[in-house]
């Protein structure tokens, strides 16, 4: 199963920025897992902090995010069926604010990432600086939250700060 979860990292929207060992390291955290049609990947709670690599299959992805200060806010859906789309930001985001959930449309197949394994701060770091810039471009994308760079650099500087915390627990 390992090689399967390499290859599906490999080809998948977070390889980008990682080395090959870097790569192996996350592969280590991950499981490929099957979900029937219409089974919850994501509770409607959207408490969930793992990371979900679509494979195979049709998964509706909604994220929701609360109105703060008249900013951004509202919902939006979408249908991922490419391969290497990647979702599930519970461990970035205050639930408070930002919540996803997801559920297979068709029988789907994902990797499915439990970054609490992952040993290596870098790597979890840059992981993490992809994972909130997919975030945002989804966020965008659904017309939730209108481009705000600044807001985002703000963002990222927070997320350094709670990895960092997190590492060191």
């Amino acid at each position: 199963m390992a090689g399967r979860v390499i290859q599906a990292l490999r080809h998948s929207v977070l390889a980008p920025p990682l080395s090959e060992a870097e790569l192996r390291a996350v592969a280590n955290c991950g499981r490929i897992e099957s979900y029937d049609p219409g089974a919850a990947i994501i509770p409607a709670d959207g408490l969930d902090e793992r990371v979900y690599l679509l494979q195979e299959g049709d998964v509706r992805l909604s994220i929701f995010m609360g109105s703060e200060g008249g900013h951004c806010g509202g919902e939006a859906s979408f249908e991922l069926t490419t391969p290497g789309e990647a979702f599930g930001w519970g461990w970035w985001v205050r639930s408070e604010r930002i919540k996803a959930t997801a559920a297979a449309r068709d029988a789907a197949t994902l990797v499915v990432l439990d970054l609490r394994n992952l040993g290596d701060a870098a790597t979890l770091l840059k992981v993490s600086q992809r994972m909130v810039f997919l975030l945002y471009a989804r966020l965008q994308e659904g017309g939730v939250c209108p481009p705000d760079v600044q807001g985002l650099l703000k963002w990222q500087h927070s997320l350094h700060a709670q990895r960092e915390e997190r590492v060191v627990r």
